[in-house]
């Protein structure tokens, strides 16, 4: 029985709820079983079969002591656990060993067939997991500590702090791409800090090379330009569609609405959004507004292509958000809704996804009664807890 206090809570998140500019919504997890049914198993998950027609429990972990079966179907009793290992998994079921390790104790290497676990004669320096190069002859780090990377030779562990990406190519170890925020250095493998530059000049205090949409300006930092490419006078030759260069070899917005390229005149349009053929006066005729979802018009103005497979067209011209996440029994049935919507049942009995309007005007009255409303919201919650 619901109290007072949970009453009023379950109103007022109702009532915003039913306003179009909610502030919050709930997305539905991958459901799992809180008392598996599985015996020894101790976090499992529902799935489909192979014929997608209805649910099976599978096991995700099983209890110390125990491994997931292959099929994930039970939980088997490790009866001769792999010695130093503290991870197994089962073999394939074809295999007669029964048991692998994913995982040996500190300064213990992997096998390369995982059947087994030896000593690390040779530690490696920040490498936190091992395992047999047999075909080399040799132990090789497969894992190192945070903010440290396998060498191309496996022998060494490379600090490498905010790389994003480190490539480890034969013979040549490298960061290739530095974490937003950081660039790399003129002598390249060091990430420094500095904002929306991918290469830094000699003496790393000014900007070579900035990220896209962003060019260094004559102090070394990097600005926001519409510009697409930069002369060796550093001169722009060519901007960003939906941009033109000007007399002045700066790049301003095209004016006639819709158009990403102009003439050299600037007067007529000879690319449109959405790939429609401009008309005789190099207009772009799209519909107004714009249709949500479609990248690709119709000479009509109907959407000829949508931007991916969360929509299909519908037989007007339109792009329809297809609300399901997860269907069931050939897509006849929705098991799952997507983010922003929920499972609701129509006036034929049918389940349906009912999506909540996330959209948000900052100009309009209704922005402001929700700040309010947010606030209230906040209130009412410290007095329940």
């Amino acid at each position: 029985m619901l109290n007072l206090k949970s009453l009023i809570l379950l109103a007022f998140i109702s009532i915003s709820l039913q306003d179009n500019n909610c502030l919050v919504y709930f997305e539905r997890c991958k459901e799992k079983d809180s008392t598996p049914t599985i015996t020894n198993c101790v976090s499992s998950y529902h799935d489909f079969n192979e014929e997608g027609e209805e649910k099976v429990e599978l096991c995700e972990k099983c209890k110390d002591g125990y491994v997931v079966s292959y099929d994930k179907k039970k939980c088997n009793i490790i009866e001769n656990p792999i010695e130093h290992c503290i991870k197994h998994r089962s073999d394939s079921p074809l295999s007669d060993k029964g048991l692998r390790c994913d995982l040996c104790e500190e300064n213990y290497t992997i096998s390369n067939y995982q059947w087994n676990c030896s000593i690390v004669e040779d530690p490696i320096e920040k490498c936190i997991s091992y395992y047999t190069l047999e075909h080399r002859g040799y132990v090789g780090c497969f894992e190192c500590e945070k903010d440290y990377y396998v060498s191309h030779d496996k022998k060494s562990c490379i600090e490498a702090k905010n790389c994003e990406f480190f490539n480890s190519e034969e013979g040549k170890d490298f960061c290739s791409y530095c974490n937003d925020g950081y660039a790399l250095s003129y002598e390249g493998n060091v990430c420094k800090q500095f904002e929306n530059c991918y290469k830094l000049a000699q003496g790393d205090d000014k900007c070579s090379q900035c990220v896209a949409y962003f060019h260094p300006n004559a102090d070394g930092i990097c600005e926001r330009t519409q510009c697409y490419n930069y002369n060796d006078n550093n001169v722009c030759t060519k901007c960003f569609e939906g941009y033109y260069l000007n007399d002045k070899k700066t790049c301003e917005k095209i004016t006639i609405e819709n158009c990403l390229i102009v003439d050299e005149k600037n007067e007529k349009c000879t690319k449109c959004l959405g790939n429609i053929t401009p008309d005789a006066n190099g207009k772009c005729n799209l519909p107004s507004p714009l249709i949500k979802g479609c990248t690709e018009y119709k000479d009509d103005g109907k959407c000829k292509t949508c931007q991916n497979d969360d929509y299909e067209i519908t037989s007007d011209g339109n792009c329809k958000l297809i609300e399901c996440e997860e269907w069931e029994f050939k897509e006849e049935y929705c098991a799952q809704c997507k983010a922003g919507y929920y499972r609701a049942r129509d006036d034929n009995d049918n389940i349906i996804c009912i999506g909540y309007d996330g959209s948000m005007d900052t100009s309009s009255d209704d922005s402001s009664r929700n700040k309010v409303e947010y606030a209230l919201l906040i209130f009412i919650l410290s007095l329940l807890i």
